[in-house]
């Protein structure tokens, strides 16, 4: 499915490329131009409409994500608003409602206009769901009304998914994206050697990204796990434990909820040496990263509850920075200490408007 995927995920991010022509020799956001073309990757990948999402509909569902998880993070963090008859009374309260309000205006029209394309299919007797079953390459979506016609998934469930993966899809790709560019514009050594990389892998500057190329992108490949060590997508893993787990001299009881530091581990000379606040991808070299611990990076998680998206993350932000870094130099103002990060439920780096782009002059 991730292989198919790949002519949309080269459309979208050309599409993008061309908005950011239209910003030459300027700083920009680039974690808005990011969001929208992973929101109109995920739209049309996942859920299987072409629509047109780097716009200011896309701004929008952005500003709706941004916030919601505000008000969520908000109410983790202060506990006398746990009790919802108390939460109730709160302008967090009324900002939250109206946020979700919107967002599952988009999700459900979304799903409601799939079912009347299917209905309308099936009067010309034709069954999208068995044909794609069939075929074996069923979308998010159509996997998910699959399940529900077999009645193993409720119409809430259906629903459920449908928001859990629109949110965790798009913010967090734009937010490894960012990550991995800001790091590139600080040490421009590293950029220039993802750059000679790419005129060794591609032929012109707008060649599509094929399975065959993204194989190639070694260097690329550790860029991003450097730069996803500096800024983990979720910063904090939540687990339960299913039995006693001993632990130093004491012992976690089993039912006990458990919060791993993601953020914290990955900033511990003890397991990554000395050199542990620079950005250094070649730490990630076979021959330097042999020992590592199977769970000691784990920018998707890991074991049973990995990211499902793992795949289909690694091909769309290799594609996405093979087309960026082709078009175009990317320089910044910031240096290392001067990055603001907020972990929260999900990770965000505040700085706006700190990516200056140039024309790259390419062969």
């Amino acid at each position: 499915m991730v292989n198919s995927f790949l002519p949309i995920f080269n459309e979208k991010v050309e599409k993008m490329c061309n908005l950011m022509e239209r910003k030459l020799n300027n700083d920009i956001d680039i974690y808005r131009f990011l969001f929208n073309a992973s929101l109109d990757s995920v739209v049309c990948t996942a859920f299987g409409f072409n629509w047109s999402m780097q716009n200011s509909r896309g701004d929008e569902i952005h500003n709706i994500i941004t916030l919601a998880l505000r008000c969520i993070q908000n109410r983790i963090q202060k506990c006398w608003l746990w009790w919802t008859p108390i939460y109730k009374f709160t302008q967090n309260y009324t900002w939250e409602t109206e946020l979700f309000r919107k967002f599952y205006q988009f999700t459900r029209a979304t799903l409601e206009l799939k079912r009347i394309d299917l209905s309308e299919k099936l009067d010309h007797e034709e069954n999208e769901l068995a044909a794609a079953k069939n075929e074996n390459r069923q979308n998010f979506l159509q996997k998910s009304l699959q399940l529900e016609l077999e009645q193993k998934w409720t119409e809430e469930e259906v629903c459920q998914e449908l928001d859990t993966l629109l949110v965790a899809s798009i913010d967090t790709t734009a937010t490894a994206l960012y990550g991995t560019i800001i790091m590139l514009a600080i040490h421009q050594e590293y950029q220039e050697r993802v750059v000679d990389e790419m005129r060794e892998i591609f032929e012109s500057i707008n060649e599509p990204v094929t399975n065959d190329h993204l194989k190639r992108m070694t260097f690329l490949e550790l860029v991003i796990k450097e730069a996803l060590r500096h800024f983990p997508i979720v910063p904090f893993l939540g687990r339960e434990a299913m039995a006693d787990f001993p632990i130093n001299e004491g012992v976690i009881p089993k039912g006990s909820q458990i919060f791993l530091n993601v953020l914290r581990m990955n900033k511990n000379p003890k397991y990554y040496g000395e050199n542990v606040n620079e950005f250094y991808p070649e730490r990630f070299l076979p021959e330097n990263s042999a020992n590592f611990h199977p769970y000691l990076s784990i920018p998707f998680s890991a074991g049973p509850r990995n990211c499902i998206g793992e795949r289909y993350g690694w091909a769309s932000m290799k594609i996405a920075l093979s087309h960026i870094l082709r078009r175009f130099k990317l320089t910044t103002k910031l240096r290392m200490q001067d990055v603001i990060i907020e972990p929260s439920l999900l990770l965000r780096i505040c700085n706006e408007d700190a990516i200056h782009i140039e024309r790259r002059e390419w062969k």
